[in-house]
């Protein structure tokens, strides 16, 4: 989204109010402070104060289509947009600098950019390396028993972001574990078999974990583990372990 025009003043006043002089970082914080939703980059800032020198005004002028061919000064521009904020949207940046986004990809390659994407890692607390000691420990011993595992997890959907650099700047994030869209899933492991996955239409209830185990799982363990003197049954060896979800222990 373009400045308007009183914002593009705004940019002037702040530059020089009175008999006072600011740097152009300096109204980059005061006016991304006040529009934290369209925050501005020292390039633009620059555009504009030599907007204002050049023609006495900060209107843009009626263009019947962006520039294809960038000269050194666009070029420069783009750059230092980049560099001032490396996480800004390729198709912002060149709507800033009134280019195609065609030309300003170009440019950033030309100039060896890449668009690094961010790592992800789980935001931990001070006790989480003893809960994972704990942990490790346990399952270790689970494991010399030969267990049958049967768990559950979630598979998040993240936004896409990129980090435009000459260099791979490692970045990462912390990510909350819980807060995003989810969609459920169910699968078993037992002994080299894997059992599902089954799909769960909406949240987790108990009418639905019912059908789970009704119409899904115990047909499944019927056929993978017969019992040996009623085939029609499952393995009486075989025991199904739940925790204390509700939908575990719904009157449903």
């Amino acid at each position: 989204m373009s400045l308007s025009d009183t914002q593009r003043i705004e940019i002037l006043i702040l530059l020089v109010c009175g008999d006072k002089t600011r740097t152009q970082k300096q109204v980059c914080e005061i006016f991304n402070t006040k529009y934290p939703d369209r925050r501005v980059s020292q390039s633009t800032v620059s555009r504009i104060e030599n907007k204002f020198r050049e023609f006495g005004n900060v209107t843009d002028i009626p263009k019947s289509g962006r520039k294809r061919i960038l000269d050194d000064e666009q070029k420069l521009y783009i750059l230092l947009d980049i560099q001032d904020n490396p996480h800004k949207p390729t198709r912002q940046v060149a709507a800033d600098n009134d280019v195609s986004k065609t030309s300003m990809l170009r440019l950033l390659k030309n100039e060896k950019y890449r668009p690094y994407k961010i790592h992800l890692v789980q935001e931990l607390n001070d006790d989480n390396p003893d809960c994972r000691l704990e942990f490790c420990e346990i399952m270790a011993n689970r494991c010399q028993d030969n267990p049958l595992f049967i768990k559950k997890t979630f598979f998040f959907l993240m936004k896409q972001h990129s980090y435009w650099s000459t260099e791979n700047p490692h970045w990462t994030m912390e990510a909350n574990t819980q807060y995003p869209e989810k969609v459920n899933v169910w699968a078993g492991i037992l002994n080299s078999q894997i059992t599902g996955p089954y799909f769960f239409d909406g949240t987790l209830t108990g009418a639905r974990y019912l059908d789970l185990l009704q119409h899904f799982l115990v047909p499944e363990l019927r056929i993978l583990f017969p019992d040996d003197d009623n085939p029609n049954e499952i393995d009486r060896n075989i025991w199904f372990q739940q925790d204390g979800v509700a939908p575990h222990f719904s009157l449903e």
